[in-house]
Parts: structure tokens; sequence; C-alpha cells
């Protein structure tokens, strides 16, 4: 069974439909990038995860880092810093009810995969 999300745009524009699995890879990554190595530009942030899971995810992770990114603003996840140019992105002041699962979701993922 092929779950999707429907993503959001922080724009009301166009909203695309992603594998569940590949969005909650990008979502995780993402999140954990702005909190460890704290506010990035986009270009950074796309480099860190196309370093970090190029060995392991199938598909374009540039046009799935767009495609969540947006989401997550829409969800007030994380948030573009105003008046930075280029923009800078970081986690939001109210990350949202399921930052802490996202993290213990990851925290599990790692442990399944240190066992295999």
């Amino acid at each position: 069974m092929n779950r999707t999300i429907r993503t959001l745009h922080p724009e009301s524009k166009a909203r695309v439909n992603i594998n569940r699995a590949k969005y909650d890879r990008i979502k995780i990554a993402i999140l954990q990038a702005l909190e460890t190595s704290g506010p990035m530009i986009f270009t950074e942030l796309s480099g860190d995860l196309s370093r970090r899971l190029r060995a392991t995810f199938e598909g374009s992770i540039n046009w799935y880092t767009v495609a969540v990114r947006f989401d997550l603003e829409a969800r007030e996840l994380i948030e573009r810093i105003p008046d930075t140019r280029p923009p800078q992105l970081r986690l939001a002041d109210g990350r949202g009810p399921d930052t802490k699962s996202v993290f213990a979701a990851h925290a599990a993922l790692r442990a399944k995969k240190e066992k295999s």
C-alpha cells in the first residue's frame, strides 16, 4: 500500500501529493538539520540533506526538500527569518505539537537500522 500526503503551501499555491515515507524522511532530516545547525539558507539545507540521504533515498532529494520545506512552513514548524538575503530558514518558535513525535519516530527508525 502506497500512502501519500497532500502537502500545503504557505502562500496557498499548488499542493502536491507525495509518498508519505519519503515525506517523513525529508521532514525529519530538515528538522534535524535546523535543530543542530541553526538557521540556514535553502541551498545549505538542500546540500546537507543531499549529503546525508543520497546513498539511501530514491528520487530527487532537492525536489522533495522544496515540497516538504513549503509544507513545514505552512504548518508553522519552520519559518523564514524576516529581512534576510538570501532568505534563511529556522525552526519556528511554536514548533507545533508533532515535532517531538517526529524526533521520536526518527530515533525509532535509527534504532531499527542499527539492529539490522
